[in-house]
């Protein structure tokens, strides 16, 4: 029998100083949430021993003390022996679980918007506006804190950018009443839970809002269930036996946010008086850069009229090369079911690497509608 067979390699980088491999990781995110999140196992069983002692054979590294610490940045290497090295995570430590092995919970760039707080409130505002309030106050804290911490190597700092091909939903004014005391990272994510928007960092730290893709000028990433496709969990659904509440969100000319429902003239007229009222099965949300009512209602019109065909959505499951991100494209061919070739888009993405491999598993749809 015929069988390809790789070894799998990986090492974690904690300020700058390489402590080992891990047992187990998985990095994952979505469309819905700011920034990635990561949990590693590592196999260490002590931390900060610099006498001499029993447990000091069993370290993989003699750590300076404390170097293991809430706060200290964290970068994830993963690569098949004979490929190129990956970075697949980068970013600081949100909490430690000590145990053997020890367990350590990381989140991304996002992590520096955490620190803090907005005593300003807006009203009718841009993205950029925000984002440059926003990002200094950050920026400052999250640099107290390391410091605070024992943690003074320099870190990347949070910067935000409307141009480039990191597509901007909207750069016009639209209302914006938050609460104060929010964490820099909560107005965001309230930002985007209000307007349907979608967000992240990029990988030289620039945060950015209202992207349906982190690179709009990356083609898609090209999948073929002979190469490069361990499994698919695909179904090809026939959506005409599914009725969708479509939400359409846009800001019209004179800056109030507005809302379209698809198939009524008024997204307001209808009140659902409880759960066994509801008269959908799945809600659809998305942005919109168009600016009047009527525009609005028609693009929510249009997106309920292509929802009720056919669509294809699940998982797929794929090596650790081409590494794929959420809120990106990927053109899959399907040997052996033609009707699930196509363009799908990322909508949730999860890595997971142990001793039984390195896999990346997207959750994807062939139904997104470009903002």
């Amino acid at each position: 029998m015929n069988c390809n067979r790789v070894i799998c390699r990986n090492e974690v980088i904690i300020e700058g100083i390489n402590v080992g491999q891990f047992e187990t990781l998985r990095v994952s995110g979505n469309d819905r949430q700011l920034g990635d999140s990561a949990v590693i196992t590592i196999p260490l069983y002590a931390i900060g021993v610099t006498n001499s002692g029993y447990a000091k054979p069993r370290l993989r590294y003699e750590f300076a003390p404390n170097l293991v610490k809430t706060l200290a940045e964290i970068t994830v290497n993963c690569w098949y022996e004979g490929y190129d090295k990956l970075t697949v995570f980068h970013g600081f430590i949100e909490q430690i679980v000590e145990g053997f092995p020890m367990t350590i919970y990381a989140r991304d760039m996002t992590f520096a918007l955490k620190f803090g707080r907005i005593q300003k409130t807006w009203g009718d505002v841009t993205m950029s506006q925000i984002a440059n309030d926003i990002i200094p106050i950050a920026n400052e804290a999250f640099k107290k804190e390391r410091e605070n911490a024992g943690l003074s190597a320099p870190t990347m700092t949070l910067k935000y950018a409307s141009s480039g091909p990191y597509v901007q939903a909207t750069t016009s004014t639209f209302p914006f009443n938050n609460p104060v005391d929010f964490s820099p990272y909560d107005t965001v994510q309230r930002i985007m839970q209000l307007m349907v928007l979608y967000g992240g960092v990029t990988d030289n730290g620039e945060l950015y809002v209202g992207a349906l893709t982190k690179n709009s000028t990356l083609p898609a990433v090209q999948l073929d269930t002979r190469y490069n496709v361990f499994d698919t969990n695909l179904i090809r659904e026939d959506s005409r036996f599914i009725n969708y509440e479509v939400k359409v969100t846009g800001i019209l000319k004179n800056g109030r946010r507005y809302t379209a429902t698809g198939g009524m003239r008024n997204s307001r007229s209808v009140k659902q008086d409880s759960e066994l009222d509801k008269k959908y099965a799945e809600t659809i949300r998305s942005f919109s850069t168009l600016n009047t009512v009527e525009e609005i209602q028609a693009a929510a019109d249009r997106q309920l009229l292509s929802l009720q065909g056919v669509r294809n959505k699940g998982r797929i499951v794929v090596p650790l090369y081409p590494k794929i991100e959420p809120l990106q494209s990927v053109q899959l061919n399907h040997t052996l079911f033609a009707d699930l070739s196509g363009n799908y888009y990322v909508l949730e993405y999860e890595l997971s690497c142990s001793d039984s491999g390195y896999f990346q598993t997207l959750t994807v749809t062939d139904k997104v509608f470009a903002i």
